[in-house]
């Protein structure tokens, strides 16, 4: 043999199977005429004169029945290992089969009956007592366990241990509950009974194994045996599997079978809370409701319909099994929360991270949210100034509890507990234990390691998941803490809400407000995706009276997950503790992401639809299976549930999780993390993305451009220096400060603009914020107020050198106008603001105020006071620098059919420039602009390029092919048009500029789509993006803080290449994960033909060829379809999510049909072929399937449809314009390269290397097989699998034809231009018909509103 054909034969057996040379001294005709001349099989007789045959003279009859010149003494004499009386072998002859068993069938009757008569013999009637005991036993269980459930839940009920659950102290969900539960010694003993039950079916799977090789004489052999023969001991194995399959499968309903036998009981009592969350889906698919007119084909509707059917029945049945009556209404899903009891007899349970404490008051006598309020307004707040007492912090800390967040530490093995409890790998179990017996032993090993290879996979992802998760939810280290009048230094975990603490730099672990301010400079990357720092100050005076709203004072608080960069080394920065643990606002983000369920793609609903198919399916090729080997039934059993276990694939589970998973990490090498791995496929199907402005399309600075003073205006000159006044509004009219090294920290746009005023900013602790002017005049900052986005303005206090108080405010050019004296407003500002918006100036206007007296107390000044009577002083003019991937980006999303729009709280007419700057909007097409919103209610719209009047926007202006028109809106007039949700939604899809958006805004716009059914991408830099960010389906941050929560996604490296990096991988992981589902479908249902096939020739496959079957080829080219590269360009359409559409049934559907044609074509051939008629398998023992592999029928078989398994991976390994080409898949080129080598080889070859397959294999070449250490003889008649060269070129001929046709219908037909042409002819055929209500479209509700799910 070659090299490199030894090379590939070591390379296929290192797992074990040595390659030993074997001379069997049989005769092997490879004539290839008829008849076959053979070795007969070996005639045992009692003595040598009892022979048919002798030896020719000169030859010595060898113990092993061969006729040698001399023995050499080491030959085997089979008929002694095997008969006990007739232990003589006789010389073998020569001749055809035929005349074998014409002249030598008497002998060999003779030794087969001499054998069964000293045979020992157990017969068993099944009626014994052991297995009374058994019958008994199991009915006796399940009695007990309807029994409790009957009694638990309705004779012996407990009044008012299920009541509903409160999630503040004012509100509670819709439907959920409480029930209190607690151990009961009747229940633990039923429990442990049930649970030794399981196990105990484990065991008799096991020990009636064991018998059925102990029958065989492979084990054992010194014990008595417990049955007749290997069909009894088979068939109370059948038995067996059967009833425990069922009798599992049953108690796999409830939640958890631990808690089913939990006692109910009154919530004082209560161990356990058992808390329902209702299935918001659930109701809607009972009733089969639609929210959606979209068309679906007929045959999904009518299987959902029965799908939905057979679920309800089957759920009901089972309700009224376990008595329980809430699942079969409302189904959903209960969690069982253990109770706690601290020292004092304190009792809570924790949900979803938020803890509830036992109210013992007479009126309640339940669980309640522990929520600690500590005042409502800002005075209350400063008035907590001493800490609390040491009986005010046990009473918060009994109501709100540590400051922690109770998420559990993942465990990798908890994890994989938690994964092989799902109810497939109990059906998966099961199935491996049909494999034991039969010799088969091999492949159930083989099976349970691909199994739970796949469930690692699965649990390691999840793991990893959790890990990112626990991280951002850890507390540490240690704060100062003010208590009963002195600091103490205490836990992070210790804070409860009312405690004063000193603010230390580092990450903060509870929401607090500040009370005391000298210098703190804060990091809120990883809550908002903000990557400037912000400064904070303390709580204002002057507002008191005012109720405190974290959103409305965020200048003032202090957030969980917040980095303090700077603050008082001298601890003279104070703040007071308002919420702690979940409460806090990392903590409300963390259960977002807990509670959150992803938005449902039409696969999460089909495959019930697949699952039962397959089941069907599964069921028909038993029943065949079993009418093929009716005479045979025991045996016929086993085939039928290989049959089964092929026609569900094990690893069909696995692939989304690995397509998923293989994603995540590419993404993270593009420095873009992910908090929420199943978001990249809900990426594959974006439709419409929307983008805020600044820091997003354009740079996060702003160029200066120009200063327009109301004092000297001059519109047409805007290089005139501007006024002295509107130079100190530039300098002291910002929020800014500056670090320890002497930084500015702030608004990006504020620090543009203090530069540019010549400026000094001088702060220092214990004094007051002064800014020094370029003249050298000093001005000392008495008051602040931040940006407001209802306002739209800034305000500042300051004092100058005379001591004059003067109030600067700053804002858009409209609210600047509002609160301004008209008299001080030139009369062309409305038209300077709109032709610098219109040119995409994003413009600041200023005002100033010197209404203040200097005697009076800052402290008390209220905002509306601050900014009132005020003069306009000028314009600030700057200009927006697009980024310079933003053009791109936006061209390709247009390429791949996602719609882009801008949401800005700029002036909406300088988003419709950037819109035209970077083709958001084309070149060339008219924007009507709903600009405003005249007395009587109405939009008024406008043409934004010439400011006149027009016509209202309608669809038959805006849908025409040549329409060139596109609108914009403002957020005001957005909330207008939702007065008439109708006509906002069919208005959206053309609105591409959403202008002067508040955060309120962007969150309505993006929900808007959301409802509609349109899969939603926001982009943003955090700050006032965060809600819109959390709504849409796909949120993307641009942000520097990895560990971030306020998206799924996060850019570490700002760019906005990440959406369309994101878009591509999710798009390339739905089609990877479909490609791997597709060829786990097919894989299936080729071997489950095959083994049908087995079935009706009586025959099956050699030990590697399984081994390579449902292992080695499964496993390695399952997975590295997925590892497929993302295409360069985003695809002008979008994936499929159907598991049942047309595109994919019909490439699964017709790859299937192509490969069992030319199975069929292969076993026709061999057939017709003239040397095969004298050769054909007619055995029909099935007993030892170590005997009935050695056949051309089963060698045909498996060369051709073991080939399809690689053929079919090919034709799933192409792009389709979602991937990368198929070339650049390396690691599955490299295994479909090498093992249709190694086929090839293998069907043209005869070597060592093609009998490890039995195939073109000789006695000379046979190797050690899986089952046997030694090396077995060829065994069927003519001691050989040799196939004629000829017909192994036709052959490889059918391979080659089966690769071609499988690659041509899927790349060309399905997924190519002619595939295309016959979609559109079904959906114009389809178009003339009457619609179908989509049933599939909205199938759950979330707190966000409905959530689709994705076609």
């Amino acid at each position: 043999m070659a090299p490199a054909l030894r090379l590939l034969t070591l390379l296929l057996v290192i797992l074990g199977a040595g390659i030993v040379q074997a001379d069997f001294g049989d005769y092997a005709d490879t004539s290839f005429d008829c008849p076959a001349i053979t070795t007969c099989p070996t005639v045992c007789t009692e003595a040598a004169a009892d022979c048919p045959t002798n030896c020719a003279e000169g030859k010595e009859l060898c113990a092993d029945g061969s006729c040698k010149t001399q023995c050499d003494g080491t030959e085997y004499n089979k008929c002694a290992a095997l008969f006990a009386c007739t232990t003589f072998s006789c010389a073998k002859i020569n001749t055809d089969f035929d005349t074998c068993e014409e002249d030598y069938r008497s002998y060999y009757d003779k030794a087969s009956e001499c054998a069964w008569s000293i045979k020992e013999h157990h017969e068993v009637s099944f009626w014994e007592p052991a297995f009374v005991f058994c019958y008994v036993w199991i009915i006796f269980v399940t009695v007990l366990v309807v029994w409790w459930g009957v009694y638990n839940q309705r004779l012996v009920k407990v009044p008012n241990s299920t009541l509903q659950l409160e999630e503040s102290n004012a509100t509670s969900h819709s439907g959920w509950t409480q029930t209190a539960y607690k151990y009961s010694r009747a229940g633990r003993f039923i429990y442990f009974t049930t649970m030794k039950t399981w196990w105990s079916i484990q065991f008799l799977l096991a020990m009636l194994t064991v018998l059925y090789y102990q029958q065989q004489g492979y084990i054992l052999q010194s014990y008595p045996v417990w049955f007749e023969d290997v069909k009894q001991v088979l068939f109370a194995f059948e038995i067996t599997w059967m009833v425990g399959f069922v009798w599992c499968l049953v108690l796999a309903w409830p939640d958890s079978l631990r808690n089913y036998f939990l006692r109910r009981c009154r919530f004082d009592e209560a161990d356990f809370v058992a808390v329902h969350v209702p299935d918001a889906s659930f109701s809607s698919t009972q009733n089969d409701s639609s929210s959606s007119g979209k068309s679906v084909p007929f045959y999904i509707k009518n299987i959902l319909k029965a799908t939905t059917t057979l679920h309800g029945w089957l759920n009901s049945v089972l309700s009224t099994f376990f008595s329980d009556d809430t699942r079969k209404k409302e189904g959903g899903n209960y969690t069982y929360c253990p109770v706690e009891e601290d020292e004092q007899g304190n009792k809570s349970f924790y949900f979803r991270l938020r803890r509830y404490n036992y109210d013992d008051n007479e009126s309640a006598e339940k669980f309640v949210p522990g929520v600690v309020h500590i005042g409502t307004t800002i005075g209350d707040l400063r008035s907590l100034r001493h800490g609390l007492s040491p009986e005010e912090v046990d009473q918060y800390l009994k109501a709100a509890g540590p400051n922690s967040i109770r998420l559990k530490k993942p465990n990798l093995l908890d994890s994989i507990y938690d994964e092989f409890g799902k109810l497939f790998y109990l059906y998966q179990n099961f199935l491996i234990w049909a494999w034991f017996p039969l010799w088969f032993f091999y492949i159930a090993i083989l099976h349970t390691v691909v199994r739970v290879a796949g469930g690692l996979s699965v649990a390691y992802f999840k793991w990893k998941n959790d890990c990112c998760l626990y991280q951002l939810g850890q507390v540490t280290g240690d704060v100062d803490v003010l208590r009963d009048g002195q600091f103490i230094s205490l836990p992070q975990q210790a804070l409860v809400p009312g405690d004063i603490v000193a603010i230390s730099s580092g990450l903060q672990y509870c929401d607090m407000v500040l009370l005391e301010a000298e210098h703190i400079l804060v990091d809120e990357s990883a809550l908002t995706g903000e990557v400037t720092p912000i400064a904070k100050t303390a709580l204002d005076a002057g507002e008191s009276d005012k109720a405190y709203d974290p959103a409305m004072h965020k200048k003032h608080t202090i957030s969980a997950g917040t980095t303090v960069i700077e603050s008082d080394e001298q601890g003279k920065d104070l703040a007071v503790v308002t919420k702690t643990g979940s409460f806090t606002s990392k903590g409300e983000l963390l259960r977002d992401i807990l509670s959150y369920k992803r938005h449902r793609f039409k696969f999460d609903v089909e495959i019930e639809i697949v699952i039962l198919i397959l089941a069907l399916y599964a069921v028909f090729c038993m029943i065949i299976t079993l009418y093929f080997l009716e005479d045979e039934p025991v045996y016929g059993w086993f085939y039928g549930m290989y049959v089964v276990g092929t026609a569900l694939p094990p690893l069909l589970p696995t692939v989304f999780v690995v397509s998923v998973g293989i994603s995540d990490n590419r993404l993270l090498k593009k420095r873009i993390a992910c908090t929420d791995s199943e978001g990249i496929l809900v990426a594959g199907k974006v439709k419409v993305a929307f983008f805020d402005k600044t820091g997003t399309l354009t740079e996060q600075g702003l160029a200066f451009l120009s200063a327009l003073s109301g004092s000297n205006w001059n519109k047409d000159i805007p290089s005139v220096p501007p006024s002295d006044e509107l130079v100190r509004g530039m300098a002291v009219c910002h929020t800014l400060s500056k670090t320890v090294d002497g930084i500015l920290v702030g608004n990006s746009v504020d620090i543009t603009m203090f530069q540019q005023s010549g400026a000094k900013l001088e702060a220092y602790p214990d004094r007051p914020i002064s800014v020094v002017e370029s003249s050298g005049r000093s001005l000392t900052v008495l008051k602040r107020f931040d940006f407001d986005h209802r306002r739209m303005t800034q305000a500042v206090i300051v004092k100058d050198a005379d001591g004059n108080i003067l109030t600067y405010v700053k804002g858009s050019a409209e609210s600047i106008k509002r609160i301004c004296n008209p008299r001080s407003l030139p009369v062309e500002f409305d038209e300077i603001a709109r032709r610098c918006a219109r040119d995409g100036i994003y413009q600041i206007a200023m005002g100033v105020s010197d209404h203040l007296s200097s005697d009076v107390d800052i402290a008390t000044i209220s905002r509306d006071d601050a900014e009132a009577n005020i003069d306009f002083v000028g314009f600030l003019n700057f200009k927006n620098v697009l980024k310079a991937e933003t053009r791109q980006v936006l061209k390709e999303l247009e390429e791949g059919d996602v719609r882009s729009a801008m949401i800005t709280g700029d002036n909406v007419l300088t988003g419709i420039n950037i819109a035209q700057e970077c083709n958001l909007i084309p070149v060339g097409w008219r924007v009507l602009l709903g600009s405003s919103i005249n007395s009587e209610g109405e939009i008024i719209w406008i043409d934004s390029a010439t400011d006149e009047v027009a016509k209202a926007p309608t669809l038959d202006m805006l849908d025409g092919p040549a329409s060139h028109v596109a609108l914009a809106v403002t957020g005001e007039t957005w909330s207008k048009l939702l007065e008439t949700p109708e006509y906002a939604v069919q208005l959206s899809e053309h609105i591409r500029v959403y202008g002067r958006c508040t955060p309120n805004d962007k969150v309505s716009i993006v929900s808007t789509f959301v409802k509609k059914g349109n899969i939603t991408l926001m982009c943003g830099d955090g700050g006032n993006d965060c809600g819109a960010l959390k709504t849409a389906h796909v949120g993307i941050a641009l942000s520097r803080a990895e560990a971030s929560v306020v998206s799924p996604f996060t850019s570490l490296d700002l760019s906005l290449t990440a959406v369309t990096d994101i878009l591509k991988e999710g798009r390339c992981a739905l089609a990877s994960a479909f490609s791997s589902y597709k060829y786990m479908i097919v894989y299936g249902q080729v071997e489950t033909l095959s083994q049908v096939i087995n079935a009706y020739f009586r025959i099956t496959f050699a030990d590697w060829n399984w081994t390579f079957m449902d292992g080695i080829w499964l496993i390695s080219l399952a997975f590295a379809l997925s590892l497929a590269e993302p295409a360069a360009r985003l695809s002008p359409k979008r994936p499929t999510s159907s598991l049942l559409g047309p595109q994919t049934l019909s490439s699964v559907l017709g790859i299937l049909f192509l490969n069992y044609f030319f199975t069929m074509l292969a076993i026709a051939a061999l057939f017709g072929a003239d040397w095969f008629s004298c050769r054909q398998w007619e055995f029909t023992d099935i007993s030892n399937v170590l005997t009935i592999g050695d056949n051309y029928e089963s060698e045909v078989i498996f060369l051709v449809t073991g080939y399809q398994y690689i053929s079919s991976a090919i034709a799933f390994n192409f792009g389709y314009t979602y991937r990368a080409g198929w070339f650049r898949n390396y690691w599955f080129v490299f295994f479909a390269l090498l093992w249709t080598t190694i086929h090839f080889i293998v069907t043209l070859v005869p070597s060592e290397l093609s009998c490890l397959f039995r195939v073109n294999c000789s006695n000379e070449d046979v190797v050690t097989s899986v089952t046997s250490i030694d090396p077995q003889p060829i065994n069927n008649p003519y001691n050989t699998t040799l196939m004629p060269a000829d017909f192994r070129w036709v052959l490889i001929l059918m391979m080659l034809l089966n690769l071609s046709a499988n690659v041509c219908w899927d790349y060309f037909i399905v997924y190519g231009s002619v595939g295309e042409k016959i979609v559109v002819f079904i959906k114009k055929r389809i178009s003339k018909k009457p619609a179908v209500t989509d049933d599939l479209r909205f199938s759950e509700s979330t707190e966000k509103g409905f959530a689709p799910v994705i076609t």
